[in-house]
C-alpha cells in the first residue's frame, strides 16, 4: 500500500524516492574533495543535475556532469535551447504586440480622421445648400416682384408681400 494514501499498489507501479536532502552532503563533500562523481549511481547524478542546475555554487560540478554524462549534457543543451528559444518568443511577442498597437492606434485615428472630416463636410454642405436655397429663393422672389411690378402692382404691396424694402422694389 501507497504510505500516507494508503492505496493499493500493483505490479505495474514502482515508486522511487529519492532524498534531495542528502545530496546537499555529496555537493559539499565534492566541494571538499572528499567525493567522486565516478562513485555516485546514474539517477544520483541526474538528482544532482535536477536539483543544482540553476545554483550558481554548483556550476561547477553541473559542468562536470555535463561533459561525463551524455544524457545529462544533452539535457543541459536542451534546457539552454529551450530558454534561448523562450527569450527568442518574448522578443517576438513583444515585437508582434507592438505592431499590432500601432495599427490599432492608427486605424482608430483613421476612423476618427474619418468622422470628423465627414461631420465637417456635413456642416459645411449644409451651410453652403443653405445658403444657396435662400439665394435661389431670394432670386425667385425678386423675379416675381419683377413680373408684379411689369403687371402695374404699386411697389409698396410688392414689398410688403415679399418682405422687402420700398428701395429694393425700385431697383428690381
Amino acid at each position: 500500500m501507497e504510505e500516507t494514501e494508503h492505496d493499493r499498489l500493483n505490479e505495474l507501479s514502482e515508486i522511487i524516492f529519492y532524498e534531495m536532502p542528502k545530496l546537499e552532503q555529496f555537493v559539499q563533500g565534492y566541494y571538499k574533495g572528499k567525493k567522486l562523481i565516478e562513485s555516485l549511481p546514474a539517477e544520483t547524478k541526474w538528482c544532482i543535475f535536477f536539483k543544482y542546475k540553476n545554483d550558481e555554487r554548483a556550476e561547477k560540478l553541473i559542468e562536470e556532469l555535463c561533459l561525463k554524462e551524455e544524457g545529462i549534457m544533452y539535457a543541459d543543451r536542451a534546457l539552454k535551447k529551450i530558454s534561448r528559444d523562450e527569450e527568442q518568443w518574448a522578443r517576438a511577442l513583444f515585437r508582434e504586440k507592438a505592431a499590432m498597437d500601432y495599427y490599432s492606434g492608427m486605424s482608430a485615428a483613421r476612423e476618427d480622421g474619418h468622422k470628423e472630416g465627414l461631420e465637417a463636410g456635413l456642416a459645411l454642405g449644409e451651410a453652403k445648400g443653405l445658403a444657396l436655397g435662400e439665394a435661389k429663393a431670394h432670386q425667385k422672389d425678386l423675379d416675381a416682384a419683377r413680373k408684379l411690378k411689369a403687371a402695374g402692382v404699386p411697389g409698396e404691396t410688392i414689398a410688403e408681400s415679399f418682405g422687402f424694402t420700398p428701395e429694393e422694389i425700385v431697383n428690381v
